[in-house]
This record gives C-alpha cells, structure tokens and sequence, in this order.
C-alpha cells in the first residue's frame, strides 16, 4: 500500500528520526550494551532499519496522523509497536522480548546452525583473493555509480562485494565485473543466543555474522560503501572497524533533511563532494572523519552548446516530502509549460522507481518539443550540461546542476517549505512555494534568456562551496590504493 503523505510528510519524517532516537536512548538507559552483539556495536544500524521500515509504514503513519486518538483500522507490526510509543503516545520504556513462538523459532535456529556448519566446512576449500579494495554494494546503481573510480583501478586490485544478494551477484558475473558472493548461511551459535532486546532485529544479527566471516575470511585492503544510509553500510563499518579494516564511505546524493540514515556514522572516512556537505553533516555525526574529494560523476558535456533553449524537468517519486497531489500537479506544469512555449525544447526524467503512467506519457508525446530521457543512453551530467534550466522539487539534480554551472527552479511545493542548502539565497537558482509561482518563473526565465545568463554568472561564486574542484575520481582511487600498500603492517583484529 502506498503512502499519500501529503503536507504531513515533512513533520513525519523529523518527528520519526526523533522519536527513534528516543526508543535507542531507553534501551540504552536499561542495558548500555543492549545493542551490543559479538563485540559489535549494532546501534547505527539498528537506527536504519527501524527509518527505513517505520518512514514505509502506511499503519504508522496513519496512527501518527491521527493523534492523539491514536485510533487506526491497521495493526501495527513488531517495529512499529518499538517506535510508536516515543512517536505517538507518551513515551514509555520498551521491553524487547522473544517473540511468542519461541519454539518454532529456536528450531529455525538450530537448523541454521547444522547447515551454516555444513556449508562452511565446504567453503573452506575455496580459495579467496586478500588485500583487494571491496566495494560492498546493494544494488545494481551502485555499480554505474562507481564506474569512474573503478576505471582508474587495475581489475586485480578490486572486486564488487554482495552479500545475500544473489539475484545482484549474478548480474555482476555476467557484466563480466570482478566479483565476490557471500551467500546467507543461516544461524551461527552467537545468534543462537544473542541478546533479548536484539530479538526484533534478527536479520540485522544474520547479517553482521555474514559480514564477520566475509572480511575476516577475505582480509581486504579496505571496503567501501556507497551513501551511508542502509542497515548494511553501518554494520559494515562497525565489522571493519573490529577487524582493523579501514572502511570509507563516499557520498552519492543528499536529502534536504539529514534524517536517520545520515546521523551517527563511524566510517573510517566519509568522502563528501564539497565543505559545506561536511559541514552540514558534522552536528549529527560528531566522530566521523570528512575528507573533501568533490564529486567524481560530474564533469561537464561537451555537448552544451545547445543549451540556450532545453529546459529540464526531474520529476520525482511520491515520499514523505511530496504528496502524491503534488506529484501530479508538477507534471501537470511540465505539460501545461510545454503547451504554453512551442518554441522551446523541452525534456522530461522520470524517477527511475515510479515511471509515469502510460497516459501521462501520451499527453507528452503529443508535444513535438517534448522528448524523454533515457539514463541508458544519456548520462545525468550530459542532460544537464545540455540544459539552460534544470527544474525539480528537492532532487539532488539542483545540487548537480549547480556543480556544472547550470541555473536551477527549486519547486519547493512539498512538504518542507524550504529546500536546505539554500543555495537560491546564495543566487545559484530561484526557489518557488507554488505551482502558480513555478508556471510564473519559468514563463518569465523562457521568455527572458537574460535572466538566466544573470542566474548563470553568479554560480562560479557559490560552488566552491559545495564542490571541490579537481579530479575526483584520481583522488578517490588514491585514497584507496594507498590502503593496498598499508596492508602488510595491520594488525588484524578478531572476534
């Protein structure tokens, strides 16, 4: 079921990173390690997980939404049920306990110890590459994502790390990209017997034993992640950091509201494209290292030249930041925009999660200055080089737009009134509350080119700012390399 969060998104997800921080603090106050398993620190990860699930969950929100009643036809599940007290009613101390069928469970776990003891005994046989870079993913983009850094590596010194994943590792081999596969092994003895308060947690459990074996099996040079923000990345981070393993994280995008999954990070590094992103994220993330690279994806297209007259829209998918009335009131001002200007070019990016219907498609397709784009044959740094104007709510595209010198329209028509950084404060774009304000903008910028060569001819000034000039790809890949070398005097860790 999908969520319609509409101008309660924004309150939501501030009052949700609130409120889990809150449900942690309790557990802590009754148990200071009762997050602890293994020697690891569980807490960041723990704190990922219950955004991810509780920012999805249609019964929490619309408890939430109802309050203080409080009153809702849907069940809340395990997580919700940790959350919800510190989100929606007084905040009481939580008790974490086995779940009811214990029984079943333990006999799962027993099963899956017999087998993870089993299957070892066979992996044992097969050999393993040490002291590569590994770059831990979840996800096929992560891959595109990663291209520039990896090209600037010999095959050898790398390999592409997934873990559980087997539909992704598949895709990696026949891509022909160096590779490991670490597959789920069930229960080991310590999940057998971890913790009560980690009982919600169980496949968080699971998935830090998988880690422990695969970096302590692999020894690699160092891991990366990308963006930080999933269960897995924390726990990642807590694993190398047990096992003397330095673990970098680079940044990949960024939201406008730094919520759960950008707080309490422990990576060895975090590689971010400009000062003001560490700055930024440095109040939530008190011990965390930066280190300022600047983005290695953008680079400008030398196919720019006609930039004059292309005008971009990224539309974005329905979330806690934009309603789904909002959603189609923004594609609603790309037609009508298009309509209204035949003698300019326009494109139109789809979110690549929530595609446009087929009639929405149709009413576009019947513009001649309308064309879509495709990320399989035309790169983000590309569309915007080529555009005069990039236009979204609150994607990092704005940010993008502002490393390659283009001017942006921020339709900050969501939920948060206010898109943060403010770079149109700064004077690198103009920043709009409404779709009335949005279709007044852009049919004065369409029809004023000057406008925007104003807009352009203060970018230079506030970039610098955000964006560290340089290859970044190179430095990046030197960060790495300089690992490779350090390997021979670490002093591995154990468990």
């Amino acid at each position: 079921m999908s969520i319609d969060f509409g101008h309660d998104g924004f309150d939501y997800t501030r009052d949700l990173c609130d409120a889990i921080e809150r449900y942690t603090n309790a557990v802590l106050s009754q148990s200071p390690k009762g997050f602890h398993y293994r020697g690891l620190d569980l807490l960041p990860a723990i704190q990922r997980l219950l955004y991810i699930h509780c920012i999805n969950s249609v019964a929490l929100f619309e408890r939430y939404r109802n309050r203080p009643s409080s009153r809702s036809q849907l069940q809340l599940n395990t997580l919700d049920d940790l959350v919800a007290p510190f989100l929606v009613d007084a905040p009481a101390i939580p008790r974490c306990t086995r779940p009811s069928h214990m029984f079943h469970v333990v006999a799962r776990r027993i099963y899956g110890l017999v087998r993870e003891r089993l299957q070892r005994r066979v992996e044992r046989a097969k050999e393993v590459t040490r002291n590569q870079i590994l770059f831990h993913i979840g996800n096929q983009k992560f891959v595109r994502y990663l291209n520039a850094i990896t090209n600037e590596l010999t095959d050898h010194s790398y390999a592409f790390l997934t873990t559980g994943n087997a539909c992704l590792a598949e895709q990696l081999q026949q891509q022909g990209r160096p590779s490991i596969h670490w597959p789920d092994r069930g229960a080991t003895f310590q999940s057998v017997t971890a913790a009560r308060k980690l009982a919600p947690f169980e496949p968080l459990v699971h998935e830090a034993d998988r880690l422990i074996e695969a970096i302590h099996r692999l020894q690699p040079a160092c891991v990366v992640v990308v963006e930080g923000n999933a269960p897995a990345d924390a726990l990642m981070a807590e694993v190398c950091r047990k096992l003397g393993v330095p673990c970098y994280c680079i940044q990949q995008g960024w939201s406008p509201y730094i919520h759960t999954g950008f707080r309490n990070m422990r990576f060895t590094e975090m590689l971010v494209w400009g000062q003001l992103f560490a700055d930024m994220l440095r109040p939530f993330n008190p011990g965390q290292q930066f280190r300022i690279t600047g983005s290695h994806i953008l680079a400008r297209s030398a196919a720019s030249s006609d930039a004059g007259n292309l005008f971009s829209f990224f539309l974005q998918a329905p979330c806690a930041l934009l309603g789904h009335t909002e959603f189609e009131a923004f594609v609603t001002l790309a037609e009508d925009i298009a309509a209204l200007f035949p003698s300019a070019q326009f494109v139109v990016r789809e979110h690549p999660g929530y595609p446009l219907q087929a009639e929405r498609k149709r009413t576009f397709n019947q513009l001649n200055n309308v064309r879509f784009s495709d990320p399989a044959h035309e790169s983000l740094s590309d569309l915007i080089s080529r555009s005069a104007l990039v236009i979204s709510v609150f994607s990092t595209v704005l940010l993008e737009a502002l490393a390659l010198d283009v001017p942006s329209l921020i339709c900050s028509i969501g939920a948060m009134k206010r898109y943060q950084p403010e770079i149109a404060a700064e004077g690198a774009a103009l920043e709009v509350s409404s779709i009335d304000e949005a279709r007044e903008a852009l049919s004065k910028l369409i029809s004023t080119p000057n406008l925007l060569e104003e807009m352009k001819q203060r970018i230079p000034a506030v970039k610098g700012k955000f964006f560290s000039p340089g290859t970044a790809a190179q430095t990046i890949s030197s960060i790495l390399e300089s690992t490779v070398s350090g390997t021979a005097d670490r002093q591995p860790g154990s468990f």
